[in-house]
């Protein structure tokens, strides 16, 4: 019997058949460079279609040139990008998927400074004139702006046609151009462009009909809109029920969503999963003949399952779980559901950083290194013997990466259990996120042919007695002591989560990064009292921004007090002495103090393993104190280097 029974049967919409459920959201822009895709993007759109997705949408394509967003961007009009676009058409519908693109204009949204075409700088365009927090003034379209942008996107939806995309999608929700115009908050208009829903809805209307003239019956639309605005003042669900009925006749697919600016933090690692799928289902069932499409913190093929199977979506679109493992929906359908990466919601995905040895990504993903990544096959040398020291994240992505590429690998790790820094997750109540990817590694380790010596120290004659070609210590790291009088007093961030018994209703946390911010909410889920004591003037300085407006959203919900540019001066036996910027001190009571002020690496390890093989080479966190994607990489990127 299936394990997914709803979430793999086929639907079809129109004249396309969908084999199962689960579409590809657009999730990455088509960024070229000297007429070809910056990275692997072709191998990434490939990739998802050939793990299984039915329908892969291409991401952010601008209807013309001036609908830009910001970073560069496909030009419609140009020869070689058409190229481009008919070569991803190609590999998505070689695979058996259904080939979609996104239709977006920025809008208002748009930042002409920083787009990477010469376009002269223009001023970008929306409903209503205003000048953002960048500086930059957004001009109120007239008449015959609104006109050229809809004939532009016709046109544009005839040229994905002519390349080979068998459906379209329109970009109606979020902070973009159409949903600016929708939504009452952005569209300040008193003509028939503003005003009424039914005049808000007028450009969209207009856009759909003019496109639907262009391309016929045989290619659907996939509509996506924000079921909510999620903020006081817009769109609610009910005015989206509404709109829809305006369009619902010019229309194949809605495709639910939700936000508009700021971006919702429903989708970090704070929200819950499914996070739209209440909005889809009130949408479904307001009687709209429509198939619905829900995207939004759906990671999991179990979850995606509930949706289908009781009826609250007909599709379920997944973004980030695809980057992490493309090849989810057939791992899923295959019965190999251990065996999926799991997505961490970490948003590494949209900070384009570059890491490993290969640097030529333009976006990566934190728990799988081979995503949009060009990686050659490593040269067939023979078996060596691998000695991996340390089974935290670093360790264990090493000793799964040398065991894929079939050699005797054996993993030694001090303590009782692997994990390192993520045992953690064991008792968290924050981020489950990567308490998935723990069993996630443990699982890959347990069916691979790894050798795991638990409760073991690498001494020199252990080690001499492997005789080891190479050894890779993952040693990792441990807590930075602040010199603070009286932190003798003070518990560890790393400790909360093992002696809950020890830590007393008023904390206070010493250190406002990422841990610390992160064990305070852990703290306050079990009926603590937390205040951060920060000495710069921002919390949270190591988080990318699309994960610190979460979290800043979770530490205001718990109502942690923040307290930043203060230095701890002393910790004493029922609180802390504070020093502010001007000298002014002040005592801040507390039954017990934590700290988080950093991490260091382990040294003495790798030191004391020297020379006992032609190569031993410190990874992860022993090597340089980092994150998750700094391990995973750092795990993999050292076995290539080394095999290679």
């Amino acid at each position: 019997m299936a394990l997914f029974p709803n979430l793999f049967s086929p639907k079809k919409v129109g004249k396309v058949t969908f084999r199962n459920r689960i579409f590809a959201a657009p999730n990455m822009m088509v960024r070229l460079e000297n007429g070809r895709p910056v990275d692997d993007v072709v191998g990434f759109t490939e990739a998802k279609a050939r793990g299984g997705a039915a329908q892969v949408t291409l991401g952010s394509t601008p209807c013309d040139i001036e609908a830009l967003i910001a970073l560069p961007d496909t030009d419609v009009e140009a020869s070689q990008d058409f190229l481009i676009l008919k070569e991803l058409a190609l590999v998505i519908k070689r695979h058996g998927a259904v080939a979609s693109i996104e239709l977006i204009h920025a809008g208002g949204a748009a930042e002409p400074f920083m787009k990477m075409r010469m376009i002269g700088g223009r001023i970008p365009m929306g409903p209503t004139a205003y000048r953002k927090r960048s500086g930059t003034f957004v001009i109120e379209m007239d008449e015959e702006m609104i006109e050229k942008t809809i004939i532009d996107s016709a046109r544009a939806v005839q040229i994905y046609r002519r390349a080979g995309f068998d459906m379209i999608m329109i970009q109606g929700g979020h902070f973009w151009l159409l949903n600016q115009f929708l939504s009452p908050l952005w569209n300040k208009r008193t003509d028939r462009f503003g005003g009424s829903l039914e005049n808000r809805a007028r450009f969209p209307v207009m856009m759909l009909d003019r496109i639907r003239g262009a391309i016929g019956s045989a290619m659907p639309i996939e509509y996506r809109l924000s079921g909510s605005d999620l903020i006081d003042g817009g769109n609610r669900v009910e005015d989206i029920i509404e709109f829809i009925r305006l369009i619902e006749d010019k229309i194949d697919i809605i495709h639910v969503s939700a936000g508009s600016m700021p971006p919702p933090t429903d989708i970090t690692a704070f929200g819950p999963y499914g996070c739209n799928v209440h909005l889809a289902e009130k949408i479904k069932r307001s009687g709209t003949y429509l198939p619905v499409s829900v995207v939004g913190n759906i990671l999991d093929p179990e979850l995606a399952e509930e949706i289908i199977a009781q009826g609250k979506a007909d599709f379920v679109s997944m973004a980030r779980a695809l980057v992490a493992d493309p090849e989810l929906p057939n791992k899923a359908a295959s019965g190999r559901r251990d065996e999926i990466i799991p997505c961490i919601r970490c948003f590494a995905c949209q900070q384009y950083e570059k890491r490993g040895s290969d640097r030529s990504s333009a976006f990566e993903c934190a728990v799988n290194p081979r995503t949009a990544r060009r990686l050659s096959d490593l040269p067939a040398l023979g078996a060596k013997k691998i000695l991996v020291v340390g089974g935290g994240v670093a360790g264990i992505t090493a000793a799964i990466t040398a065991d894929e590429n079939l050699h005797e690998v054996t993993l030694v790790e001090r303590s009782d259990a692997l994990g390192g820094l993520l045992r953690f997750t064991n008792t968290d109540t924050v981020k489950p996120d990567l308490s998935r990817l723990l069993r996630y590694l443990l699982y890959r380790v347990g069916v691979s042919r790894i050798r795991v010596l638990l409760d073991t120290d690498a001494e020199p004659d252990l080690v001499k007695a492997e005789a080891p070609d190479a050894i890779l210590v993952g040693a990792g790291s441990v807590p930075v002591v602040p010199q603070i009088p009286g932190i003798e007093r003070a518990m560890r961030a790393t400790d909360v989560y093992r002696y809950e018994e020890k830590v007393g209703q008023r904390i206070i946390m010493i250190g406002g990064g990422m841990t610390g911010c992160e064990t305070s909410l852990h703290l306050a889920n079990l009926g603590r009292e937390v205040t951060v004591v920060e000495l710069t003037e921002s919390i949270a300085r190591d988080a990318n921004p699309q994960h610190l407006e979460g979290l800043i959203v979770a530490l205001a919900e718990k109502k942690i007090k923040c307290l930043t540019g203060l230095n701890c001066t002393e910790i004493c036996a029922n609180g802390i002495m504070l020093k502010d910027k001007q000298g002014v001190e002040r005592f801040l009571e507390a039954d017990t103090v934590v700290y988080a002020v950093g991490m260091r690496p382990v040294k003495d390890v790798a030191e004391r393993l020297s020379g006992l093989a032609p190569f031993v080479i410190s990874i992860g966190d022993c090597a340089h104190a980092g994150n998750i994607m700094d391990a995973v990489y750092d795990g993999f990127f050292s076995v290539r280097r080394l095999l290679s």
